[in-house]
């Protein structure tokens, strides 16, 4: 739900042990859509006792748009700040990844990369989510990937 990585949860590093450790996957992927419910409901009060805490490991995202943008006047300022914390929250979730050490490891190691992908319901458009990493700033690059597919001559 909302694409989460929660930090210092030793069943998702179980989860993730498993693949990174011993099927010695080389890609893990953290995908964001549009109108994502889990981020909608993060801004909800919900008589819900686990999705609250749950959704708790995206707040951050949340933060970081709001520490960038104004609030929404418009119903279409509204839907494109909702995209907006649905893309931070890939890059928050990334570096939640980053913090189990057999992540940091096997990707230090260039056994592992990590990628970030954006995908729009509304137009079955992936979108891959670069950043930078300088000192303490994150930069977002959102650039369009093509969706190829093969299908039966």
């Amino acid at each position: 739900m909302a694409n989460v990585v929660p930090v210092h949860d030793r069943n998702f590093a179980s989860v993730l042990e498993y693949p990174v450790a011993h099927l010695k996957v080389h890609n893990i992927v953290i995908c964001g859509h549009s109108e994502c419910g889990g981020i909608k409901a993060r801004d909800k009060d919900k008589p819900d006792s686990y999705i609250p805490l749950w959704l708790n490991n995206a707040i951050e995202a949340k933060t970081r748009v709001d520490a960038r943008l104004p609030q929404p006047k418009t119903t279409e300022e509204a839907k494109q700040r909702l995209t907006e914390v649905e893309k931070e929250n890939v890059h928050l979730q990334i570096e939640h990844l980053r913090t189990y050490p057999l992540v940091k490891k096997a990707e230090s190691e260039g056994k592992v990369k990590i990628y970030g992908l954006y995908y729009t319901l509304e137009t079955g458009t992936p979108e891959e989510i670069k950043y930078i990493i300088s000192s303490t700033l994150f930069e977002s690059l959102f650039v369009s990937t093509e969706v190829r597919s093969s299908q039966p001559g």
